[in-house]
């Protein structure tokens, strides 16, 4: 495993950016933009760290959202271990 690939800091092309809202008000124009990362560059994270037949991701969807299911594969305890978090549904 080199769980340090996942704390390193992510790279200019790992990150992309995109308007999130913007508008008009009495100062004039304003925009809102945020960073965002791809699914391929978390893949590519976790295929560095543990290996491409070490993790696997799948998802549940639901009508209020999705839940995101992420297991990484321990080879000391020969076991699975598995993390989830969900969202709800955004345009």
């Amino acid at each position: 495993m080199n769980l340090e690939s996942l704390y390193s800091p992510l790279t200019d092309h790992e990150i992309e950016w995109k308007v999130q809202t913007c508008g008009k008000n009495s100062n004039g124009f304003w925009c809102l933009i945020v960073p965002y990362i791809q699914a391929r560059a978390a893949m590519d994270r976790f295929d560095k760290a543990f290996g491409p037949l070490n993790w696997k991701v799948n998802y549940t969807f639901m009508q209020e959202g999705v839940v995101c299911h992420l297991s990484v594969y321990d080879p000391d305890k020969k076991d699975w271990i598995m993390k989830e978090d969900g969202a709800e549904r955004t345009d």
